[in-house]
């Protein structure tokens, strides 16, 4: 499903995941959510660490339950809806927050690890530039396509992802420039390039050149064969 509102439903989802995993496997799970009851079944399930994108702020109860458990949490900055004109000024302070929020709940410091972010965003400001069909009179943030480049597990990575809730993440021009840059910036840094597919295809208003940045795609997917990694998760 696009989102899952009801805990129960949620729980039904993980846990049997985190319980398999943790019986199986002897890495670190960790449990990504800001629920403090996911979060609390979670850990009892198997799950040895927590990821708060929200930094505690979201659903307080969750820093008593990785104290109670004994189990690292990793703290995020979560800046939706709140735009600023110092983003690392504001990071910080966010993370300084969560941190004294963090030691008031009784968490042991060297359970508290910070997750500032790696990912350097391209286009963050991007617009469509389609008039067909009443579009110019229509803002699609990033023109419906996150793109950059980050770490996981310390290795540099590009990656887009295609947000649904803006405007289907229909592919049109610019977001598919979006994506060839990313993946030219793949090529040129011979890293491996993921991306995360959640679209409902093609911008109908800008016709052919929607098609023609598919095939844009297609054609650097091509190019990238046995050159870099290339992955793709297909999300609905």
């Amino acid at each position: 499903p696009k989102s899952i509102d009801d805990v129960d439903d949620e729980l039904r989802l993980i846990i049997p995941v985190i319980e398999r995993l943790a019986s199986e496997l002897t890495v670190p799970i960790s449990i990504d959510s800001y629920k403090s009851a996911i979060a609390s079944r979670a850990v009892k399930a198997g799950a040895t660490m927590i990821n708060d994108i929200w930094g505690l702020k979201r659903d307080p109860k969750i820093a008593r339950v990785a104290a109670e458990a004994g189990v690292p949490i990793i703290l995020m900055s979560n800046q939706r809806d709140a735009p600023c004109h110092d983003i690392m000024a504001k990071v910080t302070y966010d993370l300084e927050r969560s941190i004294s929020l963090a030691i008031k709940s009784g968490i042991a410091e060297p359970n508290i690890i910070i997750d500032p972010g790696t990912f350097n965003e391209l286009g963050l400001f991007v617009q469509h530039h389609c008039t067909n069909f009443g579009m110019e009179k229509i803002s699609i943030p990033a023109d419906g396509v996150v793109t950059g480049y980050g770490k996981i597990n310390g290795r540099t990575v590009c990656a887009f992802s295609q947000d649904f809730t803006a405007r289907g993440g229909t592919l049109g021009e610019m977001h598919a420039k979006k994506i060839c840059r990313v993946m030219d910036t793949a090529m040129t840094m011979k890293v491996p390039m993921v991306g995360l597919i959640d679209s409902g295809g093609a911008r109908i208003q800008e016709g052919v050149n929607a098609l023609n940045g598919y095939g844009n795609i297609f054609f650097r997917n091509s190019c990238a064969s046995g050159v870099i990694p290339q992955i793709s998760a297909i999300m609905g």
